[in-house]
């Protein structure tokens, strides 16, 4: 370039970036372009005086021209004093003042027909500026007054309220093929718009939302119309719905993430969409994985053959809550009816697994932003048998002889209710979520085959229990889970940040049942539990695996665990992380040995661990490495279970996802 095309070019980018500093509050920026020669061509360099930064010295709203005073308690603290003078904040002020207008039923008025009038004279001496905010009027003609400042004549923004709705142009009583292939309840539920009702905006937004989660529903288009009566405005919709296929057919990879075992599972799935015109689904799975106690911890053959699992499922799932109609409950909680039956079968290193399972749940949203979740299962029928077991294993149970080791690996029926209740929230000073989860069953089972059941051989002589067939008992048991996660949010930029998870849970079984099944029991340690041990190496209580014992190591019927994980974004994707973990599992009951119990062994059998992490993120799914110390060992003998009066002891844990 020649130098005065240098010059000229120089001179452009100082203006440009000038102008851009101006915009955001700095009136009196200067700024000097200058070329520096370097070895490999010439460089331009552009010198900056910001000066101070203006400031918002006072906010007045003129609204009542525009029939929108109702709305001046909602400007108090859209411009604070001291906010920056930055088109960017006045653009965001003007958006969010108009979305207050919507909200209040105003469908007339936007963001563009907010005028912002700066006095920058007066207090200039401060650096600061006067703002007067006027909104201007509907326009009569707004295909011709399209700018407000140049409107010919205005009019105040009247109130709009709900109008007309039609679906592909007919009224809900049409018929179903007519008004998108979904039954006219259904419309009339998930199109929640009702004449005669302000129209604040949401209502709208938050029926396309339902509508799109609706299976079958592929794309929804919203033609709006209004519709003037002189002092009030109604606000007409007409819905159209564009479904997909009717059929779908999927390969995924998850990750199975429960109290016993995880992994990687190919999941194939045949779906019917818009099962019997609901906007449900019907569908046939297949699931097969490597999913273990602890994955990856061995390599070898027989690990790796010993740890599958493979499901075959139907399950049907339609909108609302059979039988009761969809008109009981309000849109927003979108209630879900689902009917499952199904085979798992898991293959551990010790004996394979079979559960069969029938179930029907219910699952609608709570809360005011819909961010609680209760879900009821009110039967669940499941009949879980054990084979294959090794030689080793029986001999095992053989030397034990103990009822309490015996009934975790007992065939049994389970005939059973649960209920789920979750919340989750997030405000400026903290995040997170907590759950309840209750489970019981065999008690209406057992008091029904008592009473309907002559043959006294139908029953253990020794428990009580209703025997279904040879060796196989109706188990009654209960079990309850509290979990807790928080996310404190500090003040100001870090680059560690907390998560607290806090989980409790009790277990118990009934007078026809000796001990808690293995699915239902409470486990320790692992990848996901406290990480100074392996899975089930520690507990339960004061409990030593190496010490003859009549319990099943690492199971309980009580379980606390308590823990403090700070988390950094080390190198994206790259995560660091420092944790402690604290607890351990417990048993209950007049069998249960004492070394086993709360009551007995108290704060002493409560297990501390401490360690550092490292996380990949590979966006779809977080690999995780987690190395745990042992920092309080109950297993050991007193005057060697703190860390510096016995050796260190660990664990390292290769997991998938988040421990929390």
């Amino acid at each position: 370039m020649t130098r005065e095309e240098r010059d000229l070019v120089g001179e452009e980018q100082a203006a440009a970036l000038r102008n851009r500093m101006i915009l955001e509050g700095w009136l009196r920026a200067q700024v000097q372009s200058r070329w520096v020669a370097k070895p490999r061509g010439d460089h331009l360099i552009l010198d900056v005086v910001p000066g101070a930064r203006w400031t918002v010295a006072s906010a007045t709203w003129h609204l009542a021209d525009a029939g929108l005073g109702d709305l001046h308690p909602e400007t108090v603290g859209l411009l604070p004093l001291g906010a920056p003078f930055s088109n960017n904040f006045l653009r965001e002020v003007q958006s969010e003042f108009a979305q207050k207008a919507a909200r209040r039923g105003h469908a007339t008025f936007h963001s563009g027909l907010i005028v912002i009038q700066a006095d920058t004279v007066t207090a200039a001496e401060h650096h600061q500026v006067h703002l007067v905010l006027v909104a201007k009027g509907r326009p009569i003609n707004p295909e011709v007054d399209e700018k407000p400042e140049t409107a010919t004549t205005a009019s105040k923004h009247p109130v709009t309220w709900q109008g007309k709705v039609t679906f592909h142009g007919l009224d809900d009583s049409g018929t179903q093929q007519a008004i998108g292939g979904l039954r006219p309840e259904v419309w009339r539920h998930v199109v929640d718009w009702r004449p005669g009702v302000l129209h604040g905006g949401n209502a709208l937004t938050s029926s396309i939302q339902r509508l799109q989660r609706l299976s079958s529903v592929r794309h929804v288009a919203v033609e709006q119309s209004l519709r003037d009566e002189g002092d009030s405005l109604h606000m007409d919709v007409d819905v159209q719905v564009q479904h997909g296929a009717p059929y779908d057919l999927s390969l995924e990879l998850d990750l199975v993430r429960n109290n016993v075992r995880y992994g990687p599972r190919i999941h194939l799935d045949l779906a019917a969409l818009n099962a019997r015109s609901r906007g449900g689904r019907r569908s046939v799975e297949v699931g097969f994985g490597y999913v273990a106690a602890e994955p990856f911890s061995s390599f070898g053959r027989d690990a790796w053959l010993n740890s599958a699992e493979w499901s075959l499922h139907w399950n049907a799932e339609r909108l609302g809550t059979w039988p009761l109609p969809l008109k009981r409950f309000k849109a927003v909680s979108e209630p879900r009816t689902r009917f499952d039956v199904g085979v798992d079968r898991e293959i551990w290193p010790e004996f394979t697994r079979t559960q069969v399972q029938s179930d029907v749940s219910y699952d609608l949203k709570t809360g005011r932003s819909n961010s609680g979740r209760v879900e009821c299962v009110p039967l669940k029928v499941s009949y879980v048998n054990l084979t294959n077991r090794s030689i080793a294993f029986l001999e095992w149970l053989d030397e034990e002889a103990s009822p309490l080791v015996a009934g975790r690996f007992i065939n049994h029926l389970n005939v059973g209710s649960s209920m789920l209740w979750s919340q989750s929230w997030n405000n400026s000073r903290l995040s997170g979520s907590v759950s309840l989860q209750s489970s019981w069953g065999g008690w209406l089972g057992q008091t029904l085959a008592k009473r309907f059941t002559q043959d006294p051989e139908q029953f253990d002589p020794e428990t009580g229990a209703w025997m279904v067939r040879e060796g196989v008992p109706l188990v009654q048991h209960q079990r309850h889970l509290v979990q807790v996660h928080l996310v404190p949010k500090l003040k100001g930029p870090r680059q560690w940040n907390p998560h607290v998870r806090v989980q409790g849970g009790w277990a118990g079984v009934g007078a026809n049942t000796v001990s808690l099944p293995l699915e239902h029991s409470f486990l320790s340690g692992g990848a996901n539990g406290i990480r100074g041990w392996r899975l089930r190496e520690l507990g339960p209580g004061n409990l030593n695996p190496s010490d003859a014992n009549l319990v099943v190591n690492g199971l309980g019927d009580v379980q606390f665990m308590a823990s403090l994980e700070w988390r950094s974004s080390w190198n994206s994707p790259w995560d660091l992380a420092w944790f402690v973990d604290a607890g351990n599992v417990w048993l209950r009951g007049d069998n249960a040995p004492s070394v086993t119990t709360w009551d007995e062994t108290r704060w002493e059998s409560v297990a501390v661990g401490s360690g550092v992490g490292v996380r990949y993120d590979f966006e779809v799914v977080v690999l995780r490495l987690d190395a745990g110390l042992r920092v309080h060992d109950p297993v050991q003998v007193a005057g060697k279970r703190w860390l510096g009066q016995r050796p260190g002891r660990g664990a390292l844990h290769l997991g998938v996802g988040m421990p929390f």
